[in-house]
């Protein structure tokens, strides 16, 4: 493997790595608002729903958001 192909292959990497980070966070954050609220409804009895945050149902956090705007500039920056 050449120095060319090397730098391709971590590229590529990279990327996915990036793109599994986004994931988690769009993925995990919505659902730690929701466990951390099931948590709390459970104190009082069996949770048998999904709790409506102030944002809805699964809707994504401000956490999610800031992710977005993080990949939206690298993005633009042409670092991806």
């Amino acid at each position: 493997m050449d120095l060319q192909q090397f730098r391709r292959s971590l590229n590529i990497k990279l990327k996915n790595h990036f793109r599994g980070a986004l994931l988690g966070t769009m993925v995990g954050a919505p659902l730690e608002g929701l466990i951390s609220r099931m948590m709390e409804q459970s104190k009082h009895g069996l949770v048998t729903k999904m709790i409506e945050s102030r944002l809805g149902i699964g809707r994504y956090t401000d956490d999610t958001q800031m992710a977005i705007g993080l990949a939206e500039a690298l993005v633009d920056a042409n670092l991806t």
